[in-house]
């Protein structure tokens, strides 16, 4: 079996919500060598850890959780989906699992239900990382071309969250579409103030600069992702730098 690779921001654990039931000191143990071993890469380790309290462990919303993530990892949505569902109907407060289990809908092309599901992460006030409920569900819109809804979402993100770069990244993205190029500017000069070394940033503020006539500045970061790009990257840069000699 195939690991998935997933965004970063699915391994979250310590944010998790408060159980409404008291895990003993053996489970709690189980449970946080289990999220280790995610953290580290090791899915498979975890679910061997998350077998030894198996039977008594799932009654625990955090437990299904860590499960549901493990065999997510492994791409096995489905066993994915059932235990996230569990840990939400356990525990209806829970947002983070409520966001995870959004992505799930959506690797599983349920746009719908992966649209409740980001509505009811970010409807939680205990949730401590709405800015990821935000940013997906604003990639949900944006796939279907719902641009103002996308956007708005990103924005929210970036409120809950001024230093999250992938939401400056896809809000500058949002504006370059909705052909808003000095809000796209502003919006991914933040991005690259925040990461310097994001090149998918660098690009598309190169290419709004290029486009609002900024020549030099437009070359500074088209240089920037030409020296540090991916090799598709660089094919690009390499064309918006012809366009910028013919300015």
């Amino acid at each position: 079996m195939k690991f998935l690779l997933l965004p970063l921001c699915l391994f979250i654990f310590a944010c998790a919500a408060k159980s409404p039931v008291q895990e003993t000191t053996e489970i709690r143990t189980r449970l946080d060598l289990a999220e280790q071993r995610m953290m580290q890469g090791n899915p498979r380790q975890a679910l061997r850890e998350l077998r030894m309290v198996e039977s008594t462990a799932t009654r625990f919303p955090r437990y299904h959780y860590d499960v549901g993530m493990a065999w997510l990892a492994l791409g096995d949505t489905t066993t994915a989906r059932q235990h996230l569902a569990l840990a939400v109907e356990i525990q209806p407060t829970y947002g983070q699992a409520w966001n995870n289990l959004g992505l799930v809908f959506q690797l599983c092309h349920q746009p719908h239900k992966a649209e409740r599901a980001f509505s009811r992460a970010l409807a939680q006030p205990d949730y401590a990382t709405p800015e990821l409920a935000a940013f997906n569900l604003s990639r949900l819109y944006q796939q279907q071309d719902q641009h103002q809804k996308a956007l708005a979402l990103a924005l929210k993100a970036i409120h809950f969250n001024p230093r999250f770069v992938p939401a400056l990244l896809l809000a500058g993205n949002l504006y370059t579409q909705t052909d808003q190029p000095q809000k796209a500017i502003a919006c991914l000069q933040q991005a690259v103030q925040k990461d310097p070394s994001n090149t998918a940033a660098a690009m598309l503020l190169g290419q709004n600069l290029l486009n609002t006539g900024q020549t030099p500045k437009a070359r500074r970061w088209l240089e920037f992702v030409l020296q540090n790009g991916s090799a598709k990257e660089i094919e690009q840069a390499q064309k918006d730098m012809q366009r910028l000699e013919h300015k």
